[in-house]
C-alpha cells in the first residue's frame, strides 16, 4: 500500500504514468480497511490529479481523503487534504434548471 503510493508519486515525478500504481494503492488500502493509509493514498492521488490540472478528479480523491480522515491521528492528512483542495480552484455546480 505505502509502496504503491510512494512508487506513483515517483513514477509521476519522474513524469511516468502513476496514476496506476497511486490508484492501485488505493484500492489495496480499501480492501485492507486501513483508513490511515487510505487517507494518505489518496491525499497523494488527489494532489498528483490536481498538479495535473485534473480537477475533478483531484477533488473527489480529496474530499473522499478528508471522510476518511475524520480520526484524531489522521487529522494532519485532513489539514492537507483541505489545504489541497482550496487550490484546485473549482466553483461550485450551478443549480440546474427545470
Amino acid at each position: 500500500m505505502g509502496a504503491r503510493r510512494s512508487r506513483g508519486l515517483l513514477s509521476t515525478a519522474r513524469a511516468v504514468d502513476g496514476d496506476a500504481a497511486l490508484k492501485r494503492g488505493v484500492q489495496l488500502s480499501e480492501c485492507l480497511g486501513q483508513p490511515l493509509l487510505l487517507g494518505r493514498a489518496l491525499l497523494a492521488q488527489g494532489t498528483v490529479a490536481r498538479r495535473a490540472k485534473r480537477k475533478r478528479d483531484a477533488d473527489d480523491a480529496l474530499a473522499h481523503a478528508l471522510e476518511v480522515s475524520s480520526k484524531p491521528a489522521s487529522q494532519r492528512f485532513a489539514e492537507r487534504a483541505r489545504a489541497e483542495r482550496t487550490r484546485i480552484g473549482l466553483y461550485a455546480p450551478a443549480p440546474r434548471a427545470n
